[in-house]
């Protein structure tokens, strides 16, 4: 009964309004609305606020669709403010500890907001993220089947950008949930989605003996062997199967590498392989480096006849800690090298030092134009409204004001890493910035998996575009295809 749901009644009531003036095509009343249920966010509870940035979320979806002839600033506008909201409730949902009599009335609103969270992030190219908030969706209620069949067309998708060899896996994976999103009775599987389904059960029946994982086993280690399973299960790898987490899959290898490349020159193949190859390099560096701050348990001979004071501040001094804080760093500082690649790649002639995350993505760029064709440009287009831009637009973060906070102070500033039962918030100033040890763990490993998305958004986009390169190929001219040649082993020491 209504009585007995948690959600504050003026909160249901707003949702409701939203759905009648969306029945309306009532466009300037769901923005009245919104501005009415922002001034709400202060003066009701944590669980009602889920319900509430999540029906803004969907008000500012609503404006979407009901706006013909949008301009790219206005569909943009809209589709940030809807994923920013839809980040807050779900913020608040991993914050707050739910009382199980309040299940029946939560996990419903959870399971839509992931799902419609994971459909927006799945409609921008974001792939990865998109398939993390399903299977988020699919935990709480695996007969949620807008969640599994969605995922499965996700999947779907995906192969599209794989290697021979990891077909079979997706296939699998693909075949189960679209079997369970057909089959299983489900009052919040909508018509259209049931069609959808269907149609991709249909191109799925062929798949019928599935050989088992040809997965290679290496025996490695107890350190190795622990690192390797903290990037598995953080889903680290640079490798797609790490994005499906199948417990028959042990596939610890980066294997992502550029597709093949037509160039009029071996000198233009080698800087791009070059490029790509540190980029790679300094994610798996920086990765190691989130992996040993939380493993380490005794103190570093580096550290061992260092003499420093004790302030009485809490504050750590260690190689560790110092690992941790260039983790952040290095990852920051990779997505302007991904934008130098694409500056190059994409000859977009701005200025070396003008380039970074954000530049190339200015006003009337050609990159712009390429966003409906390239989702793998899409997907580095919608990441970069993760980052504050400093310019007073809109960002789809709610952490994106922090993240570049303590990223200026690591680099140009002092920044004192506390133990975490004390926040020295009280005493920051314009030089010295404190946060706890938590806290920068914590905004590390969200880079960790951004970047992640980065590094794969720019294979695919490169991927696209050497297929259209290919498929305009006249043949009076000569191109360079790539011959790949790993790097030894031995050569890496």
């Amino acid at each position: 009964m209504l009585t007995n749901n948690p959600i504050n009644h003026s909160v249901l009531k707003l949702s409701m309004d939203f759905d009648n003036a969306f029945k309306h095509e009532n466009i300037e009343e769901i923005y009245r609305l919104i501005k009415f249920g922002k001034n709400m966010e202060n003066t009701i509870d944590d669980i009602s606020k889920i319900h509430l940035f999540y029906s803004i979320g969907t008000a500012y979806g609503d404006i979407f669709e009901l706006s013909d002839n949008l301009v790219f600033n206005i569909d943009t506008d809209c589709t940030v403010q809807q994923i920013y909201y839809f980040r807050k409730a779900i913020k608040i949902s991993n914050n707050i500890d739910i009382n199980p009599e309040n299940n029946s009335f939560i996990y419903p609103l959870l399971c839509s907001l992931y799902t419609n969270y994971a459909n927006l992030l799945d409609a921008c190219g974001r792939k990865q993220l998109a398939i993390k908030m399903y299977c988020k969706c699919i935990q709480i209620n695996p007969r949620f089947t807008m969640a599994s069949g969605n995922l499965a067309i996700c999947l779907h998708h995906y192969r599209n950008f794989l290697n021979d060899n990891e077909h079979i896996h997706f296939i699998k994976r693909i075949k189960n949930l679209i079997e369970t999103s057909i089959t299983v009775s489900d009052p919040n599987r909508v018509d259209n989605a049931e069609k959808q389904f269907i149609k991709l059960y249909e191109q799925y029946l062929d798949y019928k003996d599935l050989d088992e994982c040809s997965c290679k086993t290496i025996d490695y280690n107890p350190n190795s062997q622990k690192y390797r399973e903290w990037c598995w299960n953080n889903g680290l790898y640079l490798n797609p199967l790490d994005d499906l987490q199948a417990d028959d899959i042990n596939r610890y290898d980066d294997n992502l590498l550029l597709p093949s490349l037509l160039f009029q020159s071996d000198k233009d193949l080698n800087k791009y392989i070059s490029m790509f190859n540190q980029i790679k390099q300094e994610y798996v560096y920086a990765r190691y480096l989130c992996f040993n701050s939380n493993e380490v348990d005794s103190v570093h001979y580096a550290d061992e006849n260092v003499n420093l004071i004790d302030c009485l501040d809490y504050v750590q001094y260690s190689i560790r800690v110092e690992g941790l804080k260039a983790a952040f760093k290095t990852l920051y500082s990779l997505l302007d090298k991904v934008a130098m690649f694409i500056n190059e790649y994409y000859s977009l002639k701005i200025e070396t030092r003008q380039v970074n995350f954000h530049s190339i993505w200015r006003p009337n760029s050609d990159l712009n134009k390429c966003l409906n064709k390239n989702i793998g440009l899409s997907s580095i287009f919608w990441i970069a409204k993760d980052f504050d831009n400093g310019d007073n637009s809109l960002t789809a973060n709610p952490n994106s004001k922090r993240l570049k906070l303590i990223r200026n102070y690591l680099e140009h500033r002092f920044t004192n890493i506390t133990l975490n039962f004390f926040d020295g918030s009280d005493d920051n100033n314009e030089t010295r910035l404190y946060l706890t040890e938590f806290e920068l763990q914590e905004f590390a490993l969200d880079l960790l998996n951004l970047v992640r998305e980065v590094i794969f958004s720019l294979k695919n986009a490169i991927q696209i575009s050497e297929n259209e390169k290919q498929t305009s190929l006249s043949s009076e001219v000569a191109l360079i295809p790539i011959n790949y040649e790993e790097v030894d082993s031995e050569d890496k020491l």
